[in-house]
C-alpha cells in the first residue's frame, strides 16, 4: 500500500502534460501509473495541473544590507514560497575572502535554516580573495555547494572581485564540477554619485550589464569555463550572446533572468511610491523589456533574487540610501505561466535542477525522486495574498491565471487545498 496516490490529473512529463496517477512512499516517487492503486491517502486531483515542485536558486533570506535586514528569514520565506509552488531554494552564504571564513558562514547559515519548511541549499560567496581560487573551488565542491558567486560591482560595500580574480575562479571550472555566478555590472560604467530614483536607471545604465557580459563570455571562451549570469535584465545583452557568441550559449555561459525584468519597465520610475522598485540591476526601458520578453526561450532559469524590504525602509527619494530588492517568491511562478505559459515550466524545475546540481533528485516527476509536487488549478483572478512577512508586493493586483492549490515536499503535504501546514525542510548537497 502507498502511502499517498495523487490520481487524475494532468501530470507535466516529458515537456507535456499526461493524465497520469502518482504515488509516493518512503518520500519518494515510487510509481507513475495509469491505474489506480491502494493508498493510504487519495488526493483527487481531476481538473488540476501537477508539476514537479519549483526550484529558486537565487533567494536572499535573513540577508543583511547595511543596517538593514531582509523581510524574510528562513521561516517566512520558506511560508511564501510554499504558496507560490517552491519546494527548494538556495540562498547566499556571506561573501568571504577566505575558505576559514566560508567554513564557518556556512554553519552559522545551517543553523539559521533550521526552521525552514522546504529543502534549501546554499551557494557560496567570495571577494577580494585571500586564498588562492582553487582552495574556494575544492571547498565548494567538497560541501556540496558547488557554485561561488561574485560580484564585479559593490566596491564600496567590499564586494567586489576583479576580473583577474574572476579569471582565477573561472579557470577552476573546466571540469564543469564547480560553476561561477555573477552579478555582471561593469564598475567603471556606473554613475557613482547621488540621484534621484527618477535618475536610477540611468545611472546604472544597459551597456554595463552588456559589457560586463561581454568580458565574462571572452574568458568563457579562453578557459572553457562554467559561467552563470544571474538576473539578466535587458534584452540587448541577450542579444549580444545569441549574435556574438552564440557557439557557448547555454554550454559554457548561462543565463537567470526574473519575473521584475519582463513585467515591469522604468516608467515605474516616475510614479510617487517608486521606491518600492527598486532593485539591482534597475528595471530597464519598454524596449529592453520587450526585447528580453522575444528572447524568453535564450534564458535558462526563472528565479526571483528574492530580497524584500519593509516600507518604511525603502521610503526614500535617494537608491543610495535604499535597500535594494524586493520580494517575488510567491508570484513568481503564477505571474510568470500566467503571461507565458507551459514554456516556463522547465525554467523552474528541470532546468534549475540540471545547472545547479539536483538532478537525480529534483526538477522532474520521475520514479525515485523527490516526492516534490506542486499542484495548480487554471481559474481568472487577481493576486491579492501576501504570505510574506515583508508589507508591500509590487505583484498585488496584476492578473493571474492560475491558482497554487495543494504542494507536497518530499511526500508531505506542507499545503493542501490552500491551507499552510508547514514542514521541515533539510540541507541539500549538490553535486554536478
Amino acid at each position: 500500500m502507498y502511502d499517498i496516490g495523487i490520481i487524475n490529473g494532468e501530470v507535466y512529463m516529458d515537456n507535456r502534460w499526461q493524465r497520469k496517477n502518482i504515488y509516493i512512499e518512503s518520500e519518494k516517487i515510487a510509481l507513475i501509473d495509469e491505474e489506480v492503486k491502494e493508498c493510504n491517502q487519495i488526493y483527487e486531483a481531476a481538473g488540476m495541473q501537477v508539476i514537479p515542485g519549483l526550484i529558486d536558486s537565487h533567494v536572499h533570506l535573513a540577508m543583511p544590507a547595511g543596517k538593514f535586514m531582509s523581510a524574510d528569514d528562513y521561516e517566512s520565506g520558506s511560508r511564501c514560497a510554499v504558496y507560490g509552488g517552491v519546494t527548494t531554494i538556495i540562498n547566499f552564504l556571506e561573501e568571504t575572502d577566505e575558505v576559514n571564513k566560508l567554513r564557518k558562514g556556512f554553519a552559522a547559515e545551517l543553523e539559521k535554516a533550521r526552521k525552514c519548511a522546504i529543502d534549501y541549499s546554499f551557494h557560496t560567496s567570495v571577494a577580494n580573495m585571500k586564498d588562492s581560487a582553487r582552495l574556494f573551488a575544492e571547498y565548494a565542491y567538497e560541501s556540496g555547494m558547488p557554485s561561488i558567486k561574485v560580484y564585479t560591482t559593490y566596491k564600496d560595500s567590499g564586494s567586489y572581485s576583479s576580473l583577474k580574480q574572476i579569471a582565477q575562479l573561472l579557470s577552476c571550472t573546466s571540469r564543469k564540477d564547480v560553476m561561477v555566478m555573477c552579478h555582471a555590472e561593469k564598475d567603471d560604467l556606473l554613475l557613482h554619485k547621488s540621484v534621484l530614483i527618477e535618475e536610477f536607471e540611468e545611472c546604472r545604465p544597459v551597456i554595463a550589464e552588456i559589457e560586463q557580459v561581454r568580458d565574462l563570455a571572452e574568458l568563457c571562451l579562453k578557459e572553457d569555463a562554467f559561467c552563470y549570469i544571474v538576473h539578466v535584465s535587458a534584452g540587448s545583452t541577450v542579444k549580444l550572446l545569441k549574435e556574438k557568441y552564440n557557439s557557448i550559449l547555454h554550454k559554457n555561459i548561462w543565463l537567470e533572468s526574473v519575473p521584475h525584468y519582463f513585467l515591469f519597465n522604468k516608467n515605474v520610475y516616475l510614479k510617487e511610491n517608486n521606491y518600492l522598485y527598486t532593485m539591482c540591476p534597475p528595471l530597464r526601458s519598454e524596449h529592453e523589456r520587450l526585447l528580453l520578453e522575444d528572447n524568453l526561450d535564450e534564458i535558462d532559469v526563472i528565479s526571483t533574487d528574492h530580497c524584500p524590504f519593509m516600507i518604511s525602509e525603502k521610503r526614500n527619494n535617494i537608491p543610495d540610501q535604499i535597500p535594494m530588492g524586493i520580494g517575488s517568491l510567491e508570484y513568481s511562478f503564477i505571474t510568470m505561466y500566467s503571461r507565458f505559459g507551459d514554456r516556463v515550466i522547465p525554467k523552474f524545475t528541470e532546468n534549475q535542477a540540471r545547472l545547479h546540481g539536483l538532478l537525480g533528485r529534483k526538477g522532474f516527476i520521475k520514479t525515485g525522486y523527490d516526492a516534490d509536487i506542486t499542484i495548480f488549478k487554471r481559474t481568472q483572478g487577481y493576486i491579492d495574498e501576501n504570505h510574506s512577512s515583508c508589507d508591500y508586493s509590487i505583484y498585488n493586483g496584476r492578473k493571474s491565471e492560475i491558482k497554487i492549490c495543494s504542494v507536497l515536499s518530499r511526500g508531505k503535504f506542507i499545503m493542501l487545498d490552500r491551507e499552510y501546514l508547514g514542514g521541515k525542510g533539510g540541507f541539500v548537497k549538490r553535486n554536478y
